[in-house]
Formats: C-alpha cells, structure tokens, sequence
C-alpha cells in the first residue's frame, strides 16, 4: 500500500515538474518575442527605449535567477557525489544525484537560450557567459555567437 502511494506522489511530483518547466518555456518564448519586438521598432525608428530598459531589466533579472538556480543544482550535486556511502546499493543517494543532474541540465539550456535573446539585444552577458564556463567545463559552439565576434578588436 505504502509503495503505491509513494509511486502515485511521484507521478504527481513529475507532472508538476513538467508543466512547471513548460511555464519557463513559454516565458523563454516571450522573453524572445519581446526581443523580436524591441528589435523591429528600432529598425522602424520607432522610440522604444522604456520598452528597452523595462525588457533590459527584466532579462538581467531572470538571468540572475536562472544562473543562481545553475550553480545552486551544481553545488549540491557536487555535495551528494561527495557524500561517503557506507552502502554501495544505496540508490536513493543516486536517485537523487540524477534527479540533481537532469535539473541542472535544464537549468543550463536555460541560460544558454536566455543568453542568445539578451545578445539580441546586444546586452552585456559576460557574467552569466562565466557561469556556463564554469559549470560546463568547456567552450561550446552555442557560447560563441556572432555578438562575441563583433566585440572582438581587429
């Protein structure tokens, strides 16, 4: 009886994972939609610049959530790898390094796409560009965008 509730309070907790991370999706969506906007009213010299700061101010905020959540789900995998165990079959201790891992997966292809739509807008993301280095031991072709080139002196 006991398992069945259990794996009934699972279920429930990975459907409400899935819808929130639709939630996050289509704020992705319209955080791209709205850059898109900022983006054809200046090619159309339409003024937009309260919609800049408000959209500006906004992104940065996000951004600062979606890294803290990037390095937060790092730490603590990092944390339960550490852990000693005393029993080797102990796949609660697993579980939970996947369950960490998978979020911090998403999490980072968050980021990643919350920092094309800044770039559109030619904001400055070198910070949240660090954390991606940081937390993915690596240079990925998706970091370097063509923003990048044109910062670059020649």
């Amino acid at each position: 009886m006991r398992e069945q509730s259990r794996s009934g309070s699972d279920a429930e907790k990975y459907v409400q994972q899935a819808y929130l991370h639709s939630l996050e999706g289509l704020r992705l969506g319209y955080y791209s939609a709205l850059a898109a906007i900022i983006k054809s009213r200046e090619n159309l010299g339409i003024s937009n610049d309260e919609l800049r700061r408000n959209a500006e101010a906004t992104l940065y905020q996000y951004a600062e959530k979606v890294s803290g959540r990037v390095e937060i789900f790092s730490n603590s995998l990092r944390e339960i790898k550490a852990r000693p165990t005393k029993d080797a079959t102990n796949t609660s201790l697993l579980a939970s390094a996947n369950e960490v891992s998978i979020e911090r997966g998403v999490e980072i292809t968050r980021l990643e796409s919350l920092l094309s739509i800044m770039s559109q807008l030619d904001m400055d993301t070198v910070l949240y560009r660090s954390v991606l280095l940081r937390e993915n031991k690596g240079v990925s072709l998706r970091m370097i965008d063509i923003e990048a080139g044109k910062r670059m002196p020649t």
